[in-house]
């Protein structure tokens, strides 16, 4: 249980639960924390107005965990307020767990992608040759992509971190399609709604095999007329899937996940609520996968650089609370982003850690002295013990080592010529 109050009646001792504003851009860990000394009641009166503080059964603050009371970073509850504010959370929230580790999930994740491609091949087959398109073969590919990330989503998480900027537009629908269902499991939504966010997700971008390719491919700047043919892709995409049998919220995603919620989006500038959930949701996913993506265009940037570009967005391009919770879900140090220790070492993150947001599952790969390990070494943070001074210090851009996050995939057990040769060069 918890209660909301005053940030000046806060008292050593007592748990914060949440805060009255986003915990990004404050000192304080998301899932929560104690309060020790008097420094962290000046931090949280410096930054907040009120907080939300653990209770016991009679709804008094109290330093103790209730039996069973799940930490609150896993679950998709809120005050009636903030309910009203995110005005779309599941009726009948579902509980995912994993059920699966991610090393035991990327076999299967990566025939999920592979039936993806296949599935993906056929449509864009029928689109060449003027015939009505069938999803029921996409409907299977996205089960199976949907039973992989309930199963673990850091799998696909991993496995979207490989793929060449040839094939971005397939590999960007099928890994905006992962991020979206993975945002809709951890929100509790149904295996029937995550099957329609995954489905929508996928073919967001369908209405762009209308267009020239030399269009889709363009490196330079676009001239105005450009830019109105390629925003009409949303117009045909929705015209080739209006008759194939999908739900009617799989056609929201695919006809407003440009729309901003600030209005200023496309094809209707549709605005805040008005546009719908789904494609609200969508919307984010597509954007960070986008700029984390080498594109034709443009290079890739770091996870958690991209954290931040989607947090500056928050209020303006997309709905805060889906932001926030985006963050929640792939975690402020997403998988794939490379970080140094407190104790010097550094690793590139491979997991999540659903109860401890900010201490993911690593891969070291160099020592405290900055020499390269041989074997890597796996860590655990959501296992070392809160007094250990073990913890993430920062990200680190993969330019400063002179190496690839993608070179490591994999690689915890073995690691090839090449990679040795360019830690030993960094060394």
């Amino acid at each position: 249980m918890e209660i909301e109050i005053d940030v000046h009646n806060v008292k050593l001792g007592m748990f914060v639960v949440r805060l009255d504003r986003p915990w990004l851009g404050t000192p304080f860990p998301f899932e929560g924390f104690w309060v020790r000394n008097m420094a962290a009641i000046d931090q949280l009166r410096l930054h907040c107005r009120s907080v939300w503080v653990r209770t016991d059964q009679r709804g008094r603050p109290t330093a103790s965990v209730e039996p069973g009371e799940a930490q609150w970073s896993d679950r998709v509850t809120r005050t009636d307020r903030e309910a009203r504010r995110f005005d779309f959370q599941p009726a009948k929230p579902v509980s995912h767990e994993d059920t699966v580790s991610v090393e035991a999930e990327l076999a299967p994740a990566e025939r999920a992608r592979r039936n993806l491609c296949q599935a993906l091949d056929e449509v864009v087959v029928d689109i060449g040759r003027d015939r009505k398109i069938a999803v029921t073969g996409l409907k299977e590919a996205v089960g199976g992509l949907t039973e992989s990330v309930l199963r673990n989503p850091d799998a696909c998480m991993w496995l979207r971190l490989v793929k060449d900027r040839d094939s971005y537009t397939y590999y960007h629908l099928l890994d905006t399609s992962a991020l979206a269902v993975a945002l809709g499991r951890h929100l509790g939504f149904s295996r029937a709604e995550l099957a329609d966010i995954g489905l929508g997700a996928l073919l967001i971008d369908i209405g762009k095999l209308k267009l020239p390719q030399t269009l889709i491919t363009k490196t330079g700047a676009l001239s105005d007329q450009e830019l109105d043919a390629i925003k009409r892709h949303v117009e045909y995409g929705v015209e080739l899937v209006k008759d194939a049998g999908v739900s009617p919220r799989v056609l929201e995603i695919i006809a407003h996940h440009h729309e901003r919620f600030d209005g200023r989006g496309y094809p209707a500038r549709m605005k805040s609520r008005a546009i719908p959930p789904f494609a609200r949701m969508v919307a984010v996913a597509d954007f960070f996968d986008a700029i984390t993506s080498d594109r034709a265009y443009a290079a890739g940037i770091s996870p958690h650089d991209a954290m931040r570009r989607l947090y500056d967005e928050a209020g303006h391009a997309f709905q805060r609370e889906i932001v926030e919770q985006f963050i929640q879900c792939i975690g402020i140090y997403p998988t794939g982003t490379l970080v140094k220790l407190t104790t010097g070492e550094i690793g590139v993150v491979v997991g999540q850690n659903r109860v401890r947001r900010l201490k993911p599952r690593l891969m070291l790969i160099f020592d405290a002295t900055g020499q390269p390990l041989d074997p890597f070494v796996d860590l655990d943070l959501g296992c070392t013990p809160d007094g250990a001074g073990i913890a993430i210090k920062r990200s680190i851009e993969p330019e400063q080592l002179g190496i690839d996050p993608r070179q490591f995939y994999l690689a915890s057990t073995r690691i090839s010529p090449e990679v040795l040769r360019k830690l030993a060069d960094h060394a």
